[in-house]
């Protein structure tokens, strides 16, 4: 299946320094705002997720996890929330993509 994006969306940490579990907090939180901002601000009424992100497709860099992560089972519910996300968005034929940050 040849699929052309008119737009790519990069959505990453604000802060990567910050620890891992605010930063999918931040990220979850980014691509959660940004399909909502997408089928908001659309001109016509009522429209389907899928028309409104048609052509788009999100890319999300997810942080990697440390072995010294002490946070290791909020940071699975976090990525769990974000694996939901995507199932969702899969729903809505949503093209959503994760990539490590390494």
């Amino acid at each position: 299946m040849d699929t052309t994006y008119r737009k790519i969306i990069t959505i990453r940490p604000s802060t990567p320094t910050d620890p891992e579990v605010d930063q999918l907090r931040d990220i979850g939180k980014q691509v959660t705002k940004y399909i909502y901002s997408k089928v908001n601000a659309h001109p016509k009424q009522n429209i389907s997720y899928k028309e409104a992100l048609s052509g788009h497709k999100l890319i999300l860099i997810l942080p990697e996890i440390t072995n010294d992560s002490s946070n290791i089972t909020k940071i699975n519910e976090l990525r769990g929330c974000i694996n939901n996300i995507i199932k969702h968005g899969k729903q809505h034929n949503i093209e959503i993509e994760i990539h490590n940050t390494n």
